[in-house]
């Protein structure tokens, strides 16, 4: 099956460490050194390569190389990507080198195994449920919005892979693959692409305005106001939940049975089913 690439709740970029686009410009030189590419199938599969190969214009395969050189001079721009933060329900942990990715849903370290994505998080008894997130984008909202991110605040806002449901439009459309498509957001075209498919339709390679939002947000205006606009509404809701009764202030039926959660007097409730099949808390 491969790893999967895990992504950032806060901002819906990934967070996994893998930089596929270096496979795509290695890819790319390849195809420009042999100076001819195989011609892409017109039928259902748009990225199956055909036999017949086609020679590559000189002009375009000097704006491709063009696009190679721009290239490398942003990618150390994409580094604060490494740097994450593994949140438990209890735990704000640094993500060193010292943890181990794995191939689905999360990091282990010293047989402790931190599953980071919803789908996979009553997995078994040994799995710590976690989220993922780059420190700076966590200390984005703690700066401007003075708000720590806990799961239980936007558990039931997660799909299967621990994502929102919009980052924006433009973030929309690459979130949530298996390998997240950095050259193909960048270039501002369909995931499901490839260089030989931009050769055989002439298209000209251009780094787009979409590469803001791979830039830390804590350096770049426009990925700030991004995250800020998805999460302002988030943390301004959790801020004017009642908080005049001693249960926990959201609703018990947001949550499963048996589900443990803090109340507003400091004691512990948990959601149970009353004699009329509703769900409430419960002061344990």
């Amino acid at each position: 099956m491969g790893v999967r690439d895990i992504y950032c709740v806060i901002c819906g970029i990934t967070t996994s460490r893998i930089h596929h686009y270096n496979n795509d410009i290695k890819e790319l030189k390849k195809i420009l050194k042999r100076g001819k590419f195989n011609v892409p199938s017109s039928g259902k599969y748009k990225t199956r390569l055909g036999k017949k190969e086609k020679i590559i214009d000189d002009k375009l395969k000097e704006n491709y190389e063009k696009f190679i050189k721009d290239f490398d001079k942003l990618k150390n721009n994409f580094k604060w990507c490494d740097d994450l933060y593994i949140i438990t329900e209890n735990k704000l942990i640094n993500v060193d080198k010292s943890f181990h990715l794995e191939d689905m849903a999360g990091f282990s370290k010293n047989r402790k195994y931190y599953t980071t994505e919803k789908d996979f998080w009553n997995e078994d008894e040994y799995s710590i449920k976690s989220l993922c997130c780059h420190k700076s984008c966590y200390k984005l909202l703690l700066k401007k919005l003075n708000y720590k991110l806990k799961i239980e605040d936007i558990e039931n806002k997660l799909d299967e892979m621990s994502l929102l449901k919009s980052y924006g439009s433009v973030v929309n459309k690459y979130k949530g693959e298996q390998d997240f498509p950095w050259t193909w957001m960048i270039l501002n075209v369909s995931s499901f692409n490839s260089f030989e498919r931009l050769l055989n339709d002439n298209i000209k390679l251009k780094i787009s305005k979409n590469v803001n939002y791979l830039m830390d947000p804590l350096k770049n205006k426009i990925n700030e106001e991004r995250i800020l606009k998805i999460w302002k509404p988030i943390v301004n809701k959790k801020k004017i939940l009642k908080k005049d009764r001693p249960s926990p202030s959201e609703s018990a039926t947001l949550y499963d049975v048996g589900k443990i959660k803090k109340g507003n007097d400091g004691n512990m409730y948990e959601v149970v089913i009353n004699k009329n099949k509703v769900k409430r808390w419960k002061k344990k």
